[in-house]
């Protein structure tokens, strides 16, 4: 089962934090991307990209997203 661990509202940000997970082997899955690539200035109203993972690897995900922002 996939998990959301993270909303984003700017496609390039949500990029980012995929890659990273990629990086350490975890998947991770940018539902809603498709939709706000296809109109990328309206898409506050069209809803949110929101990142991915398996269930059990969530907490490691959350350290990884919180040791590598700011």
């Amino acid at each position: 089962m996939l998990v959301t661990i993270k909303i984003f509202y700017h496609l390039p940000e949500a990029e980012i934090a995929h890659s990273l997970l990629e990086s350490y082997a975890i998947p991770s899955f940018l539902f809603g991307k498709e939709l706000v690539a296809l109109n990328y200035l309206k898409h506050t109203t069209m809803g949110e990209i929101r990142l991915q993972v398996p269930e059990e690897m969530v907490e490691e995900s959350l350290k990884i997203l919180g040791k590598n922002s700011g």
